[in-house]
Formats: C-alpha cells, sequence, structure tokens
C-alpha cells in the first residue's frame, strides 16, 4: 500500500489525535467524528477506499448527497469543516 492510509486508520488518528489537541468539546468531536464516517461510507459506496484516491469532485458529489438528503444548511457547513 505504500504511503496510503486506509479510512479507518486515518479517522482513528484524527478522533485519538487531532481534535483533542485543538481542544474541540466532546459533541464537537462525537459530530465531527460521525460526519466523517458518513463521507467515507459515502466514498466506499462509489469504490474508494483509500483517502489518496479522493479528489474534490467526489467531495462535491458528496455535498451534493447531502443536499439531496435535505439537510439544514448549518448541518452541511459543519461537514464540510470536518472535512
Amino acid at each position: 500500500m505504500g504511503n496510503t492510509l486506509s479510512f479507518g486508520g486515518a479517522l482513528g488518528l484524527f478522533a485519538s489525535s487531532y481534535m483533542p489537541a485543538c481542544n474541540l468539546s466532546l459533541r464537537t468531536q462525537e459530530e465531527y467524528s460521525r460526519d466523517l464516517d458518513d463521507l467515507a461510507g459515502f466514498l466506499r459506496r462509489l469504490g474508494i477506499d483509500d483517502w489518496a484516491a479522493v479528489t474534490l469532485a467526489y467531495l462535491e458529489a458528496f455535498m451534493a448527497e447531502l443536499e439531496r438528503r435535505g439537510l439544514k444548511p448549518s448541518t452541511c457547513r459543519r461537514r464540510v469543516f470536518a472535512i
């Protein structure tokens, strides 16, 4: 796999290292984790299992999916921050 990082590995590092270092509240950490899990699930459904393969087009497709789901704009903005 070289220098690639799986979704699970990356999300684990984000949750255990990055978020606590930023002093994010527990609620924000939980929301960001859910948001990123949702993104990872979306990408897996498209056959993407490696962060290195994620492009802007995939992220735009994810945001369009969130709009199709009828999520509030504030929820969509939070998901962009999490990404």
